[in-house]
């Protein structure tokens, strides 16, 4: 086999990367553009079917696709958005995934979630046969070993899940690797360079024998917390395993648009979501690239400017009479927030507030995971995740422990994604020979 490409469906965004055996550490990414969210490594975790369940569209296509339909059109087709989520909360729940377990698209009709799965995965692995096609590369399936990553509280039924649909979407479990996502972000950042981490100190062997660590994989749909212990032959014992859903970056969209219901109120902010919810999506899309920016310290007005779809006003001066830069001058939010035309003036400390409740939430859950037994003696806590290119968490994380060596991978969204593709060259490299699962899937987690 020439290549080893790694696929990772998150709860919210969804992507693949991969290497040639000659250079394994020399891993692409591919570039997905879209007009808002702009040159992204990661895209939406979002299918389109036609009304015969066929496949149409995934990613920001598939929701570029959708907006163009008509009310009828949308009606009969299926729109699966972050239908990862569904399969997140039935296992919560204490669900066992199943063939013939279901997922719910936007309208509220369901299908077989290894169906949905199967069409997302045939999508990244075509996309990048394809891909190589138009650079006319010659390659072919059989070239490439596959490795998809799983959440830790899958476990064995849903492990054997997924191995379901990758097969239904045509690949081969003789050239198939299933691993944890924890794992495999764990492995990548051990490889890394030491320049490659932000908060690094030569004063902790991270990856020595009997070191304990935890792993914290925030992203937008939710929060992973792994505890691991190095054990020899740099094998990793998983201490203790918890997920949360209720601060997660996407926590921070809920309380940004809170505050634009108590602007121009929850009526307005429906209908506009239902007439113009592709402008809807834009604002979502602009802000969520705020929320990675660095807020500087040194900024001279001390304010994040934010960019408004110029829709939203004209809209509210259709609907009430009334310009918004003169609405919220009677709120509450008059001294800390300026609207001029299309674009948002916050101040840095109320932008900051969007994040609290989900900061506040991390540090909690943290702490409560450090005061168990199992994991006496973690002092490395190590950030990975979309999330987590946030410093306005990273510092949340840093104050709430200062006891704990914070580090940051740089790029800690790909973390994944990357540490999976090691992962897959080194099962190939130990046993050259066709791979199912990977060890490391039969230990025990706990939520």
């Amino acid at each position: 086999m020439l290549f080893v490409c790694a696929i990772e469906l998150g709860l919210m965004y969804s992507g693949y990367a991969y290497s040639t055996r000659v250079d394994p550490k020399d891993i692409f990414c591919p570039h997905w553009n879209s007009l808002t969210a702009g040159t992204t490594h990661l895209i939406p975790t979002v299918i389109l079917l036609d009304e015969k369940q066929n496949f149409l569209a995934f990613g920001y296509e598939a929701e570029e696709k959708y907006l163009e339909l008509d009310a009828e059109e949308k009606k009969s087709c299926y729109f699966f958005q972050r239908f990862q989520m569904n399969l997140y909360d039935k296992l919560r729940a204490g669900e066992r995934l199943s063939p013939e377990t279901k997922v719910f698209d936007v309208k509220g009709k369901d299908l077989p979630a290894v169906d949905i799965l199967s069409n997302a995965i045939k999508y990244l692995k075509d996309h990048m046969l394809n891909e190589h096609k138009t650079w006319q590369t010659a390659i072919e399936e059989v070239d490439i070993f596959w490795v998809l990553t799983v959440p830790a509280m899958w476990g064995d039924p849903g492990k054997q899940f997924m191995i379901q649909a990758a097969e239904r979407a045509g690949m081969d479990n003789k050239r198939l690797a299933i691993i944890l996502d924890s794992k495999a972000a764990f492995i990548y950042c051990k490889d890394l360079p030491v320049k490659k981490f932000d908060g690094w100190s030569d004063s902790v062997d991270m990856f020595s024998l009997g070191q304990r660590c935890l792993l914290l994989n925030a992203g937008d749909g939710a929060v992973d917390l792994t505890a691991f212990e190095v054990k020899p032959q740099e094998e990793l014992h998983v201490l203790i395993h918890a997920s949360w859903k209720d601060c997660s970056g996407i926590i921070v969209n809920t309380t940004f648009i809170q505050l634009m219901i108590d602007i121009v109120g929850e009526e307005f902010i429906d209908s506009y979501c239902q007439n113009n919810t592709a402008d809807y999506l834009d604002l979502l899309r602009l802000f969520e690239r705020k929320r990675y920016e660095k807020v500087d310290e040194d900024i001279i007005m001390k304010e994040v400017t934010l960019k408004v779809p110029p829709t939203f006003v004209i809209k509210y001066k259709e609907k009430t009479g009334k310009d918004i830069s003169q609405r919220v001058k009677e709120t509450q939010f008059a001294k800390s927030l300026k609207w001029t035309k299309d674009k948002m003036r916050i101040d840095k400390d109320l932008f900051q507030s969007f994040f609290n409740p989900s900061c506040e939430k991390i540090a909690y859950n943290v702490k409560q995971t450090l005061s168990k037994p199992e994991v006496k003696g973690s002092k490395v806590i190590l950030m990975v995740g979309c999330f987590s290119e946030s410093t306005i968490l990273q510092d949340a994380v840093k104050e709430a422990f200062p006891e704990c060596l914070v580090v940051v991978p740089h790029k800690a969204s790909l973390a994944v994604l990357k540490g999976a593709v090691f992962i897959g060259h080194s099962l190939l490299s130990n046993n050259d020979r066709p791979v199912i699962e990977a060890e490391f899937l039969r230990q025990n987690t706990t939520n």
